[in-house]
């Protein structure tokens, strides 16, 4: 019998934690909407093209939409959500001999001083940090000064942003 080398994935509840799934797939949808996001006038154009090419039904609508909202207009991230400023969304830094790296928001004050912008929907956790020290260090080496790295760790009900 001929595989034709493809393989099956299951996503059924004897293979899958659904609510992990769930949480994983809600953490990448949040990445995915944020990356279309610069300023607050393109939540809603972001959130309704998502819902009005499948990619987000209503009811996730309901539940991350607020969520957006509150990333943006969180004290510690509002001024990093202006069209005035210079941002960049999962924009590929391309290293010479290690691996390539992608943040998640790069914003660029009027010194062009970088503000790192990541993340993250699981528990805080020590790679989280190196993993933003990482993309300091390829900035420095890029010649960019990094004026601010912020942890954005997105809940159900809060967003908390860790600065350093």
């Amino acid at each position: 019998r001929e595989s034709h080398g493809i393989s099956l994935v299951s996503k059924s509840g004897m293979i899958w934690d659904t609510n992990k799934e769930k949480a994983i797939e809600k953490g990448n949808l949040i990445h995915e909407l944020m990356s279309h996001i610069a300023s607050p006038t393109d939540v809603e154009i972001t959130m309704n093209h998502f819902l009005d090419t499948g990619r987000i039904s209503m009811d996730q609508y309901k539940a991350l939409n607020p969520i957006i909202l509150s990333i943006i207009s969180h004290p510690d991230l509002k001024k990093y959500y202006n069209s005035n400023l210079i941002s960049y969304n999962e924009r590929e830094i391309i290293q010479k001999n290690d691996k390539n790296l992608r943040p998640d928001r790069i914003v660029f004050n009027k010194e062009n001083k970088a503000i790192i912008i990541d993340y993250k929907t699981g528990a805080p956790n020590n790679y989280h940090k190196n993993q933003i020290v990482e993309y300091e260090d390829a900035l420095k080496k890029m010649g960019v000064f990094t004026l601010k790295k912020l942890l954005v760790y997105i809940e159900a009900e809060s967003v908390n942003v860790y600065k350093f």
